[in-house]
C-alpha cells in the first residue's frame, strides 16, 4: 500500500505502494442492522476495528477491507502475487509500447506510462470511470501538502496527458521501475469530489470535506462489484451489488460488515454465529486451536504464510536510542524464536528484513541478530552504560535508561508481544513502561511522540520502501505529517540504495540493490524486526472462493469470486 509494492501498517497502513496502518481501537460498536439467520444470498463479516471514515487514498487496515468491497485499484497483485489489472486493460511494458523513455529532469531520463481504463467501467450512478478521473486524481495527490499518507509517491509525477476518455498517460520526469504499476493511484470520482476540491480555499481540508466523509453512500464514489447502500460509522457497513460493475457478477447480494472494537470481541461474535466468517488476519494460535477443536462443523481454519512484518518502531531523535549500540542491545536482548514458538508454534516465522522471505526482493544474505543477551550486555557498555547499585542501567552522569513502548488497542497480539518485550529489556536493567495508546496511528506515530511502539507493516511484492525510510518521507508539520518515516531516519546511504533501486529496470541488478538496502537497515535498524506473521484464518466451510493475499492487497479486492458451496 509496486510502483514496486504497497505497505500497510497493522493500516496493513503503504503502500508505489501506500503505507497503511491499523487504527487503534474506538468506541464500542453496536449490532449491524442485519443478523444471522439470513438469506442465502446474504453475507455477513466480522472486522475487528470501529471504521469510522472511507477514503480510497487515506485509510487503514480495516478501512481498506471495507473499502475494497466498493472499490478497485487501477493495478494491484494478485493472490499469487504477480502483478495485475484491477481498472486497466493491459499491464504497461516497453514490449507493448505502453511504457517509453523521454527526456526527463535536469537533462536526465523520465518516461511515460500509458494506461487504458476498462472500456465499461462506471461509477455505480452510472457515470462513466474516465481519463479525467484519473487526472483529477493526481492532482489531489500531488499537493504537497495534501496530508494523503503516500503524497510523497507522487512527487516525481510531472502530469498526465489525457488521450482520450479512457486512456491517459502518466509523464514522469525520472525512470522508476515500480512506476509503471501505480497501485497507490487510487481512482477518485472527478464528477463528485471535483468541485468540492476546487471550492477550498485550502486543499490541505479536501479529506475533511470529501464526499467519502460527508455522503459515503452517494453512489458515484464506488465502482467495483458492490456499492455501500448503508454506512454506521464504528458501527457497520452494508454492500449492495453495483448493477454497473464490468466484470463478473458477484454471487452475494448483499454483504454486511460489522464492526466490533476488539479482536477478542468479533472472535466472540463469531462463536455466538453473529457473522459468518472474520475479515482475514492474525488470529492468537489459541483461538484458531479453540475454533478448530469445537466449531469444527462450521468452519475451516487455515494457516497461510503472510508479507505482515510485526516490528517495534524506533524514535530515532530519542537521546538515548540514538545510538545504534542501544538499538541493537534491543535487538540481541529478544528470544524471538521462543516467543513465536510460544505465540504461533512455529520458530521460523522470526523476521530478518523489512522485506518477507516470499518476496521477490528478499535477500537470505543479509546480517541475521540472534538472541544474544552477552552481547546484548556488552553493547550497551560499549554505549557508556552500566548498572547501579539497584540493578538499574545508568549513563556517566547516572542518567538512567528508562524508555516507553506504546501499543494500539484492540489487538489481542499486541499485549502478550509487548509484556515478554518489557520484561526481555528489564531483565537488563532498562526501565521500560507499557503504555496502551488508542491514538497511537491517528496521532502518536505521525507526529512522533513515542520512544518505541509495536506496529506492523504489509508490502506488496517489491516494494521500494521510500515512504518508510526515506528521508523526505518523514512526517511533520512542514508536509502536514504526511510520510511513513516514523523513525525519522536521515541516512545519505539509505535514500541513495533507494533511488538506484527505484531507477533499476534490470531485475537482476535490482536484486543486488535490494540486498544492499536490506544490509544497510539491519546495520541502522530503525525497526527492530520481531516476526513475519502467519496469517491465520477462519471461513465458513461452505464458503468459496475466499483466499487470503498474504500482501497488502485484501482478499475483498476479488470478493465476486466468492460464493456458497452448493
Amino acid at each position: 500500500m509496486t510502483f514496486g509494492g504497497a505497505w500497510q501498517s497493522l493500516r496493513r497502513g503503504v503502500l508505489s505502494g501506500a503505507l497503511v496502518l491499523l487504527a487503534a481501537a474506538g468506541p464500542p460498536a453496536l449490532a449491524a442492522p442485519s443478523g444471522l439467520p439470513h438469506a442465502d444470498d446474504e453475507l455477513v463479516i466480522g472486522v475487528p476495528e470501529t471504521v469510522t471514515a472511507l477514503h480510497p487514498m487515506s485509510y487503514t487496515l480495516y478501512e481498506d477491507f471495507t473499502l475494497d468491497f466498493a472499490h478497485r485499484r487501477l493495478v494491484m497483485p494478485d493472490q499469487s502475487w504477480h502483478l495485475a489489472c484491477g481498472l486497466c486493460t493491459a499491464l504497461p511494458s516497453p514490449e507493448n509500447g505502453r511504457i517509453r523513455l523521454v527526456p526527463g529532469a535536469a537533462g536526465g531520463q523520465g518516461m511515460e506510462v500509458t494506461y487504458t481504463l476498462q472500456p465499461e467501467a462506471r461509477w455505480a450512478d452510472g457515470e462513466p470511470v474516465t481519463s479525467q478521473d484519473a487526472a483529477f486524481t493526481v492532482e489531489v495527490a500531488r499537493l504537497p501538502d495534501s496530508g494523503l499518507p503516500n503524497a510523497v509517491l507522487f512527487r516525481n509525477l510531472r502530469s498526465v496527458r489525457v488521450v482520450d476518455a479512457k486512456t491517459f498517460v502518466l509523464v514522469y520526469d525520472h525512470v522508476e521501475f515500480g512506476l509503471s504499476a501505480p497501485d497507490a493511484l487510487e481512482i477518485l470520482p472527478e464528477h463528485i469530489d471535483g468541485p468540492i476540491f476546487r471550492a477550498l480555499a485550502d486543499k490541505r481540508d479536501y479529506l475533511k470535506h470529501s464526499a467519502y466523509r460527508t455522503e459515503p453512500t452517494n453512489p458515484g464514489l464506488w465502482m467495483g462489484p458492490y456499492r455501500l447502500a448503508e454506512f454506521g460509522a464504528g458501527k457497520y457497513a452494508v454492500f449492495e451489488r453495483n448493477p454497473h460493475w464490468f466484470g463478473d457478477k458477484p454471487y452475494f447480494r448483499k454483504i454486511t460488515l460489522r464492526f466490533y472494537p476488539s479482536s477478542a470481541q468479533a472472535e466472540a461474535g463469531l462463536f455466538a454465529g453473529e457473522t459468518d466468517l472474520l475479515q482475514e488476519g492474525t488470529l492468537p494460535l489459541e483461538v484458531a486451536a479453540d475454533i478448530r477443536a469445537r466449531l469444527q462443523d462450521r468452519f475451516v481454519v487455515k494457516t497461510a504464510p503472510s508479507a505482515t512484518l510485526f516490528a517495534v518502531a524506533v524514535n530515532l531523535d530519542q537521546p538515548q536510542l540514538k545510538d545504534s549500540r542501544v538499538r541493537r542491545a534491543l535487538l540481541l536482548a529478544i528470544d524471538r524464536k521462543a516467543m513465536a514458538q510460544e505465540l504461533f508454534g512455529d520458530e521460523q516465522v522470526v523476521a530478518q528484513s523489512f522485506l518477507p522471505p516470499e518476496d521477490p526482493g528478499y535477500s537470505a544474505d543479509i546480517p541475521k541478530i540472534p538472541y544474544d543477551p552477552a552481547a546484548a550486555v556488552k553493547a550497551l557498555r560499549d554505549a557508556g552504560y552500566k548498572q547501579n547499585e539497584a540493578g538499574r542501567l545508568v549513563d556517566a552522569a547516572g542518567a538512567p535508561l528508562e524508555l516507553r513502548l506504546s501499543t494500539y488497542a484492540g489487538n489481542s497480539l499486541t499485549r502478550p508481544v509487548g509484556e515478554r518485550l518489557v520484561a526481555a529489556w528489564q531483565r537488563l536493567g532498562i526501565g521500560v513502561t507499557l503504555v496502551s495508546d488508542p491514538a497511537l496511528l491517528t496521532q502518536t506515530l505521525p507526529h512522533r511522540r513515542f520512544d518505541l511502539a509495536l506496529f506492523s507493516e504489509t508490502p506488496t511484492p517489491e516494494y521500494v520502501p521510500q515512504t518508510i525510510l526515506g528521508s523526505s518521507a518523514i512526517p511533520g508539520a512542514a508536509n502536514n505529517y504526511s510520510g511513513h518515516n516514523f523513525a525519522g531516519l536521515r541516512d545519505p546511504a539509505i535514500d541513495s540504495a533507494l533511488a538506484a533501486l527505484s531507477g533499476e529496470l534490470d531485475a537482476r541488478k535490482r536484486r543486488e540493490l535490494w540486498a544492499g538496502l536490506q544490509a544497510a537497515w539491519a546495520e541502522a535498524l530503525p525497526a527492530l524486526p520481531l516476526f513475519d506473521l502467519p496469517q491465520l484464518y477462519v471461513v465458513p466451510n461452505w464458503l468459496r472462493g475466499f483466499e487470503p493475499t498474504g500482501h497488502a492487497i485484501m482478499s475483498s479486492n476479488f470478493c465476486e469470486y466468492w460464493s456458497r458451496r452448493p
